[in-house]
């Protein structure tokens, strides 16, 4: 049968056995996908953050413009307990009416809102810190904010909850690799 006879294809019908699905090849793509449920979402969400964050971490350090060394703290205990159980909800908190306000713009998809929520939460993350903490919180907060609008399609009550247990989880990653260098690379 001629192709413009057979109608659209069916996805998946001419990949090939064993072949990886589109959208686990494309990040953001997966990001706007919440059927797999909550949890699923959250594990698959983070590891789109901190897989990029780190390799960009390690040409930081390898450049010398990071350290291995997390900063001197007086109280490790409360720094941690405030980096990955307080901090991710008050900035998603935060990006919440910035949020609300950027879904009234025109258009139908929400990468555009995505990116200026990205950029203006960088932007305000990194205020009074070097455009290299712009920069580098630029990605997590594409993610976060993606997860936000997708989740925001159920409810805002699982959009707050989800991105900043993603938030959370990414503080954690960056706080264990802190920990790690402390305990392993001299000073």
């Amino acid at each position: 049968m001629p192709a413009a006879l057979a109608g659209p294809a069916l996805p998946g019908a001419n990949a090939l056995p064993g072949a990886v699905p589109e959208s686990r090849m494309q990040p953001l793509r997966a990001l706007d996908d919440v059927y797999a449920g909550p949890a699923r979402y959250v594990l698959r969400a983070w590891l789109v953050a901190v897989l990029p964050s780190l390799v960009f971490f390690g040409v930081r350090v390898g450049l010398g413009s990071a350290s291995l060394h997390p900063p001197a703290v007086a109280d490790v205990a409360t720094f941690a307990a405030y980096s990955i159980l307080v901090a991710p909800v008050i900035e998603t908190a935060l990006m919440f009416p910035v949020a609300l306000l950027l879904r009234r713009l025109p258009g139908q998809s929400d990468w555009p809102r995505v990116l200026a929520l990205a950029a203006l939460a960088a932007l305000v993350h990194g205020f009074g810190g070097s455009a290299w903490q712009v920069v580098g919180v630029f990605w997590p907060f594409v993610v976060y904010s993606a997860a936000f609008f997708a989740w925001s399609r159920h409810s805002y009550r699982h959009a707050l909850l989800i991105t900043g247990a993603i938030h959370a989880l990414y503080n954690a990653t960056f706080f264990l690799v802190g920990v790690l260098a402390a305990a392993l690379v001299p000073n």
